[in-house]
């Protein structure tokens, strides 16, 4: 994006955004989780409510059966009227029977027997029971429920299991009596089951009850075969069994309106979950909608005050120019993240200005490197012109002026040669060489120079040491520097080129016994059109771009120079070039042509 106001604010919305949705969508989803949760243990616990109920209403039931056959059992044979009273008298003299509601039963419920030679009338004794009609007409502790009157039937059976009375509602359809019950049943052990009769879904009781009355007046009706069981009362078998019975639609209907219930409830469970949710989600994009808005309008303004100092930077490097270089800004005033850009922004128009008065220097010193050999070449023209000479004379001219050409075309060759390095049109192109080779012939180049000033100029090198590297550049480089160790070298002085092998590089050493060179001069020694000694500027054809060249050129062969010296004691540059092991075919060693070099 073109504006980083802009860009600030639409990336840190994004964030936001995509940190609030992400706890936004994390909160919504722990939530859920939450009320499912929840739900799931409020449905578990109307489920575990509804199934108690259940068990609660079916042991209701088998309750209310069990209590009204013991009541119909009580009320079997109850003496009517007045003569009933006196059956409270055996309370006194019966034994206990340890079967729990029995002791009432034996003396009171039950109506126990009078032995025959008792004083008790013969009319009280003789006394009819009623039937299982009259029994069920007479209970009260069962009324109707808010279902209505439940329907409820109940009959008896002898020992044997013949059926001995029912009740009316029973009369055409009566209900077989269990003969697994019949014969492994305890006296008044009741058993509970549920059966489907007719369309009727029914819940019974079965208890066999001890027979403790006599027959009924006028014989009544007997187990087939007249036998009397052992062990009765008054020849009657010692024990009978009854069953009540009582239809279910009441308990099925209580059921279906507790199912009702629940399900009313786990519905209005989850549609409250339902409904959370929805509030949450809305609450949740709400708040995400909220915060967008919020901070981009309120992001506009932070980012418009926090981007104030870069706004004065600004203002600051618009109001540079060619002739005034300074950053007029305090780099106090500015934030901590700021300050390193004011600074290096500093030294960069420091080093800018540097730049500057070099190239309005280098421009002096080339206008006076041209100006002189144009004018030692205008000048030696004008004289030859001025009048007629000899042949010697003018080729002496002639021979000046060449001098003159020749300083000017080293100056342009060089020149051109920065121009290719800076457009990199004139790269590095490495092969097979041999540097001892390549070290003599430089060596050889420069030797006539020395000679003339009575300079001792060795090489001291190994046989052979095959290299990969481009050869005129390296030439080139060698030349330039031994060139220098000529000028800036006193007379009769010692020039030492060393070609030295390392664990992983080539080293090159060249040495002169010069004026040396000062400290602070080293740090610039390879800036072009710098001079170490501006005072030797006439006596020298330098314009100091040798060392500049040497310098890229040894970059691009991914070589480093350094120097070493002491004004007063020489000079020591220092080139170290890459070792790549020696070349794949030994024949291919090449060395360069100094005829190129000199070129």
């Amino acid at each position: 994006m073109k504006s980083i106001r802009v860009s600030l604010i639409v990336y840190f919305l994004a964030l936001l955004l995509l940190g609030l949705g992400g706890v936004s969508v994390l909160a919504y989803r722990t939530t859920a989780i939450t009320l499912h949760d929840k739900e799931v243990s409020g449905k578990h616990y109307l489920e575990t409510e509804y199934q108690a109920r259940e068990r609660d209403l079916h042991e209701e039931l088998d309750h209310q059966l069990l209590k009204k056959a013991t009541h119909v059992i009580k009320r079997m044979n109850q003496p009517w009227g007045w003569r009933r009273w006196f059956n409270i008298f055996p309370l006194v003299g019966s034994p206990a029977i340890p079967l729990g509601y029995l002791n009432l039963g034996v003396d009171v419920a039950l109506g126990a027997p009078w032995p025959r030679n008792s004083m008790m009338p013969q009319q009280i004794r003789n006394a009819e029971p009623r039937t299982l009609d009259q029994l069920l007409a007479q209970q009260d502790e069962w009324g109707p429920d808010e279902d209505g009157h439940p329907w409820e039937a109940c009959q008896t059976f002898w020992a044997n299991g013949e059926l001995r009375d029912r009740t009316s509602n029973l009369a055409f359809q009566p209900l077989p009596l269990d003969n697994h019950f019949r014969k492994s049943a305890e006296l008044m052990q009741e058993r509970f089951d549920g059966f489907k009769h007719a369309d009727k879904m029914l819940r019974r009781v079965s208890l066999k009850v001890p027979r403790l009355n006599p027959p009924p007046k006028g014989g009544g009706p007997q187990p087939k075969g007249g036998a009397q069981p052992k062990g009765g009362t008054f020849g009657g078998p010692p024990f009978f069994f009854l069953e009540y019975v009582v239809d279910t639609a009441p308990l099925a209907n209580r059921l279906l309106r507790l199912r009702d219930e629940r399900d009313s409830s786990i519905a209005r469970l989850s549609e409250e979950t339902r409904t959370t949710l929805q509030e949450l989600r809305q609450r949740l994009f709400f708040l995400c909608g909220l915060t967008a808005i919020s901070v981009l309008i309120g992001g506009f303004i932070l980012i418009w005050m926090g981007l104030a100092p870069l706004n004065r930077l600004s203002d600051a490097v618009s109001r540079i120019n060619e002739k005034d270089f300074e950053l007029k800004i305090d780099p106090q005033s500015l934030p901590s993240e700021l300050k390193p850009v004011a600074q290096r922004l500093s030294h960069s128009l420091d080093q800018l200005r540097k730049a500057f008065a070099r190239e309005k220097q280098a421009a002096q010193d080339i206008s006076h490197d041209l100006r002189t050999p144009l004018a030692a070449l205008t000048t030696t023209i004008e004289v030859a012109l001025k009048k007629d000479r000899t042949t010697a004379e003018y080729r002496e001219m002639i021979e000046e002026c060449q001098v003159s050409a020749q300083q000017m075309s080293h100056l342009v060759e060089r020149l051109l040669a920065l121009a290719k390095i800076d457009a990199g049109s004139n790269p590095a192109r490495p092969r097979p060489l041999d540097v001892v080779l390549v070290a003599h012939n430089a060596a050889d180049l420069v030797r006539p120079l020395a000679k003339a000033r009575e300079i001792t100029l060795s090489v001291r090198a190994p046989a052979e040491l095959p290299l990969l590297a481009d050869a005129d550049k390296l030439c080139e480089v060698l030349v330039n520097l031994l060139h220098n160790a000529v000028d800036y070298n006193r007379d009769a002085g010692a020039i030492d080129l060393t070609v030295e092998h390392l664990d992983d590089a080539v080293e090159i050493r060249v040495v002169d016994t010069g004026i040396g060179i000062p400290a602070e001069a080293r740090e610039r020694l390879f800036e072009r059109f710098y001079r170490a000694d501006p005072s030797r500027h006439t006596d020298t054809p330098h314009c100091g771009l040798g060392l500049a060249i040497v310098k890229s050129y040894v970059d691009l062969m991914n070589g480093s120079i350094q120097v070493d010296s002491q004004p007063g004691e020489g000079t020591t540059f220092i080139i170290r070039l890459p070792y790549v092991g020696p070349p794949a075919n030994p024949d291919a060693v090449m060395a360069s042509n100094p005829q190129e070099v000199l070129a």
